[in-house]
């Protein structure tokens, strides 16, 4: 079985959720530049551990082998990591 890799996300899932972790990561930039955001950071980084997850079903249930799918859903797992590591260890 020969599985094809794509860089941009065929399905609409894909794409979706791909879009979603790139805004909330971009906004986070921004948040951490001083750069006026309406959102917290809290919000933002569970913008991204949700789209993260509906990237890595994207890439389980749709079988879309994106390398933009792969990283999203890295991201999102980096954001579960830090939310977690938020709540254990508080400032």
């Amino acid at each position: 079985m020969k599985r094809k890799i794509y860089f941009y996300p065929k399905t609409k899932l894909g794409k979706i959720s791909f879009y979603g972790v790139l805004i909330g990561f971009l906004l986070l930039i921004m948040k951490t530049n001083n750069i006026l955001i309406p959102f917290p950071a809290m919000i933002l980084i569970g913008l991204i551990c949700i789209f993260g997850i509906t990237s890595i079903y994207s890439i389980i249930k749709n079988k879309d082998y994106a390398i933009l799918l792969f990283v999203t859903s890295l991201l999102g797992i980096l954001g579960i990591l830090f939310a977690i590591g938020e709540i254990v260890y508080p400032h």
